[in-house]
């Protein structure tokens, strides 16, 4: 079980709970003196206990009230988790969908149901409802934004290898389907190897790396997807992510192929930007070089220290 998971757990239990309503006042500041919430804090208070499985205390109190999305609450969410439209990403449990007056979290998906705290009853401790914290089945909030845990927090509790052969289709069918408009990580890491594979005949120019999905991205996705023979819409789905990804393997000490490159590629666009790493050579040979960076990539990822690029850091690169 992953923290995101236990997030979603902490939500179920606290709406199981009925000694827990909802509330914006908070005369002292500090939601452990009644364990009442509003919808932001609800979300934060999850996501501070589950991250104490891992040993990190947030520090998380809620104060300065401003109704249930607060500014403390909105930047303590920016500082733990990552932010995307909500029309360019899959609902995943532990996510928390926020519209311009409600906030929720996603539970269980397929169907996909929401945890929150609303003020549908009377905010009083154990009210005679006890349905102010609930569980229901997903609606339409005129949802804005998925705030969605960094997968450096996103830790397995039970531990476990990276050498198992990478499940190419469950990592890439989790990949966000990119157009027009899409922004972060995800976008970043498909201008870096569209400038991979579109420049080295010299046709093309390196396109700017920004995470910002503009029409420079979409003509450029569009010439690789006509390379490709793909159908040429400038959207990235799972097609145009398999055509560049091919079938993930396990690489390590020795490996060569285009997937190689595609790790080289990746590794040079997140490890360069401090100005500490200088850019590895992108030659597809899995050499020490490349275990070096790799290496380096993990330590600072928090993931196993082995040098080796299987399904955990291929995650940790493609779905961040």
């Amino acid at each position: 079980m992953n923290v995101k998971q236990w997030m979603a757990m902490y939500a179920v239990a606290y709406a199981k709970d009925n000694s827990h309503g909802y509330t914006n006042d908070y005369p002292d500041n500090q939601w452990w003196r009644g364990l009442d919430v509003d919808c932001g804090s609800f979300m934060s208070l999850c996501i501070h206990m589950a991250l104490l499985k891992i040993n990190i205390d947030t520090g998380y109190q809620y104060f300065e009230p401003q109704g249930g999305w607060s500014i403390y609450n909105e930047a303590f969410l920016l500082r733990y988790c990552d932010r995307f439209n909500y029309v360019d990403v899959r609902n995943e449990v532990g996510d928390i969908l926020v519209s311009g007056g409600h906030t929720v979290m996603i539970t269980a998906v397929n169907p996909d149901y929401i945890t929150h705290a609303a003020n549908d009853y009377d905010g009083r401790t154990g009210d005679s409802s006890g349905n102010e914290i609930k569980t229901q089945k997903l609606y339409d909030g005129g949802w804005h934004y998925i705030y969605r845990l960094k997968n450096q927090y996103n830790k397995e509790l039970d531990g476990g290898s990276d050498t198992k052969p990478a499940d190419d289709n469950a990592i890439i069918k989790q990949l966000s389907t990119l157009k027009l408009g899409s922004t972060g990580n995800q976008v970043k890491n498909l201008q870096a190897l569209l400038n991979l594979w579109t420049t080295q005949d010299g046709t093309f120019k390196p396109i700017t790396m920004d995470g910002d999905f503009g029409p420079e991205t979409e003509t450029r996705l569009k010439a690789y997807q006509a390379l490709q023979s793909l159908t040429v819409d400038g959207i990235c789905g799972t097609q145009t992510w398999t055509d560049i990804l091919e079938t993930l393997i396990t690489l390590q000490l020795g490996s060569t192929g285009n997937q190689v490159k595609n790790l080289q590629a990746l590794l040079n666009l997140w490890m360069t930007q401090g100005g500490v790493y200088r850019d590895i050579v992108v030659d597809g040979y899995f050499g020490e070089e490349t275990k070096s960076r790799l290496e380096a990539y993990q330590e600072i990822q928090n993931l196993d220290i082995d040098g080796i690029c299987g399904p955990k850091t291929w995650a940790d690169i493609l779905l961040a």
